[in-house]
């Protein structure tokens, strides 16, 4: 069962010479027609990312809603945490999250950006760092 918004929405894992990144595309006959740059991430921080998308079972172009609302979230995460132990403990904690609370969060981090990553963080500081 696919569960993307639309069939022609992808998210692309873009691999840098310094990092890697998560582009969205929007495909007409298979051809990107809109690209834009989720988020990027370099150093231990891409070492984290790689970890991530293994535990997700993410494919190089993956099309499944929930896990591109999972990709989504950590790497807009990523760059704003400071600890490799609350990193690694944001993983498990996004592949445990129900998938209504990753829709409501996708949307904040649509309309509200940096607030809704300060609110995301605020909220589940305790589970993040335990």
């Amino acid at each position: 069962m696919n569960l993307a918004i639309y069939k022609n929405e992808y998210f692309v894992i873009k691999r840098y010479r310094d990092g890697i990144g998560v582009q969205y595309e929007y495909r007409i006959n298979g051809k990107p027609a809109n690209k834009k740059l989720i988020g990027l991430v370099k150093g231990w921080r891409k070492d984290m990312f790689l970890k991530a998308l293994s535990s997700f079972k993410v494919k190089e172009e993956e099309d499944e809603f929930e896990r591109m609302v999972r990709i989504k979230l950590y790497i807009q995460l990523l760059p704003t945490i400071k600890d490799r132990v609350v990193a690694y403990n944001l993983i498990d904690f996004l592949d445990k999250m129900p998938f209504e609370e990753l829709t409501f969060w996708n949307w904040k981090f649509t309309q509200m950006k940096k607030d809704a990553i300060r609110g995301f963080k605020a909220m589940y500081r305790d589970m993040l760092e335990a």
